[in-house]
């Protein structure tokens, strides 16, 4: 069974393409693996983003988020990252507060499954 990489208003089957639009980027290339996203917006007008991919095999994570003036255009800005810097991120930051159930255990196994 596929483990589930798109959730909050990225979820479903035209997630990918979704998140692509939503940061006004070209489709990604086939080498570059999503492995995580979130979009998280409960207003329609503010929202926040978190990717979490691996291109190149360099894990990476990108961070965005919006008022609603605009969107997260120009935001696309893949940040190297570890999977210890995403188990800390997980455990004592404030960047995934929103995460549903869900989304947060996908995120713990993803962590746990990147060692």
């Amino acid at each position: 069974m596929a483990r589930q990489v798109y959730f909050g208003e990225w979820e479903g089957l035209e997630g990918k393409a979704q998140m692509e639009k939503d940061f006004a980027i070209e489709p990604l290339p086939e080498e570059t693996e999503i492995m995580f996203a979130l979009y998280h917006d409960p207003y329609g007008y503010s929202g926040e983003a978190f990717v979490i991919g691996r291109e190149k095999g360099v894990l990476f994570f990108i961070e965005g988020a919006h008022c609603s003036c605009y969107g997260l255009e120009g935001q696309w800005s893949p940040d190297p990252t570890t999977a210890a810097t995403l188990r800390h991120m997980n455990a004592q930051g404030t960047q995934f507060q929103y995460l549903s159930d869900d989304a947060r255990a996908a995120l713990s196994a993803l962590i746990e499954e990147l060692g």
